[in-house]
């Protein structure tokens, strides 16, 4: 009989492997070479094939060493989608509780897709996604990986250089992932600058010329008039707010190419209320560059001023009668309160214009009694209340009337909703609501100082 295969002290019977051909045929092979199979069979007793283990524990050769180093690279490639695929998720949360505007909501279908394309947007996206995350504590990190709030930052400084690659192209203006990027960058500089100057650089500056750029000859698609209308609403808002000049006017021929899709009549009075907005600024802008300087007041001049304030007044009082019927007609009547708000904000800002000067003391001008005006204000506190309490509408939007209504609001208890409103903006995420606090507390102890 043929010798036993030698075993070692540790390897027991069950280590014993069978030769090829017991293996093919399934039997129990006696061991050693030739087997008792293979001698009776006459068969060549080979032992089997040994197959290389798929991993390799111990052993430091070059083709381990290198596996192991794709491995890493490999998944690392992974964990960084996954983590930038975590962070987009997170910024289409803060979409759903931020609606800027009607259609604001169709945002994942209309302009998420050109993340994949667009290297600009999706850093611009993943920015806001986590620092919203870092804010809200939703994304877990695990030893040795960045914060949220450094990846934000981050992701931010290599938009912004995405950005000035992009401005660099010739077509730039036909560009809607470089239209919405920039929106993104100013929207993450309202969330993370408490001056808000980088807000107005980009949002002024930025998306307004390229619009310009663009001229009445490009063709709007659903992303683009998505974008105007968003715009629109905010910069109606800036330069009422900051009393700068709006380029809104000359944009004006925006409004005319408008899809099936996009509402062809004004459904909540929020169109027509913007449409006055941008009319009362400009006449404001054009109010204080005509009066300055001005030494003889009877001139007719003043007098021409006090009744183009009353038609925009009237105007306004009438949108205000048309849009109570509304109340009745429409399903979600979020930005109807919306308008409401601007509305009751606007008359008492028109009138402030001519309460600054004397002229109009004994003139038909639109200023407002003091019964009017504690009325509009007590008005744009209960329905900002009410917004900032049972809607999605973003805080930001109601950065106008909340400041106007500071501005002639007289009694402690005013002025403490009003700035707990603002906070309740700060802590959904926006800190330049801290700058509108601020301004308002610095002018209430001026206007103290002033009356003593």
């Amino acid at each position: 009989m043929p010798p036993k295969r030698a075993l070692g002290p540790f390897d027991k019977r069950r280590r014993v492997t069978r030769c090829q051909a017991c293996a093919t045929r399934k039997i129990r092979c006696s061991g050693g070479i030739p087997c008792s199979y293979c001698v009776r069979t006459n068969r060549n007793c080979l032992e089997q094939d040994k197959k290389r283990p798929a991993t390799t524990i111990i052993g430091h050769t070059h083709d381990v060493i290198y596996q192991s180093r794709q491995s890493r690279k490999t998944l690392n490639q992974q964990m960084g989608n996954r983590t930038e695929i975590r962070y987009i998720d997170q910024f289409m949360a803060f979409i759903r509780r931020n609606r800027f505007t009607r259609r604001f909501r169709c945002l994942p279908t209309e302009v998420v897709p050109l993340l994949h394309t667009s290297t600009l947007l999706s850093l611009a996206v993943t920015a806001i996604g986590a620092l919203d995350a870092a804010r809200h504590a939703s994304v877990s990190t695990h030893r040795g990986q960045e914060s949220p709030r450094l990846i934000a930052l981050s992701a931010y400084s290599s938009s912004l250089r995405e950005l000035q690659t992009a401005l660099a192209d010739s077509d730039v203006a036909r560009r809607e992932d470089v239209l919405w990027g920039t929106f993104f960058l100013g929207l993450f500089e309202l969330m993370a600058d408490p001056s808000g100057e980088g807000w107005a650089k980009h949002m002024l500056s930025g998306t307004s010329k390229l619009l310009q750029l663009a001229g009445p000859g490009q063709k709007m698609s659903t992303p683009r008039q998505m974008f105007f209308e968003l715009f629109r609403v905010l910069e109606a808002s800036r330069t009422l707010l900051y009393g700068a000049t709006s380029i809104l006017p000359e944009l004006e021929w925006l409004h005319s190419p408008r899809d099936e899709s996009s509402a062809t009549t004004d459904q909540d009075g929020l169109e027509t209320m913007l449409s006055l907005m941008i009319r009362t600024s400009t006449f404001s802008a054009r109010f204080f560059d005509l009066v300055h300087g001005v030494q003889d007041p009877d001139l007719p001049l003043i007098h021409a001023l006090g009744l183009e304030g009353l038609e925009i007044q009237r105007s306004i009082y009438e949108w205000h009668n048309r849009a109570i019927i509304l109340l009745d007609q429409v399903a979600n009547a979020d930005f109807l309160q919306l308008a409401f708000v601007y509305s009751h904000a606007l008359l008492i800002f028109l009138s402030n214009n001519y309460n600054y000067y004397p002229y109009w003391s004994h003139r038909q001008a639109p200023r407002l009694s003091h019964w009017e005006t504690d009325y509009h204000v007590d008005a744009i506190l209960e329905q900002a209340d009410r917004i900032l309490t049972a809607s999605d509408i973003p805080g930001v939007l109601l950065f106008f009337p909340l400041r106007v209504a500071g501005s002639r609001a007289k009694d402690g208890m005013q002025r403490a909703r009003i700035l707990g409103m603002l906070d309740r903006v700060w802590k959904n995420g926006f800190m330049v609501s801290k700058r509108i606090g601020s301004d308002l507390q610095e002018y209430w102890e001026y206007h103290k100082m002033r009356v003593a």
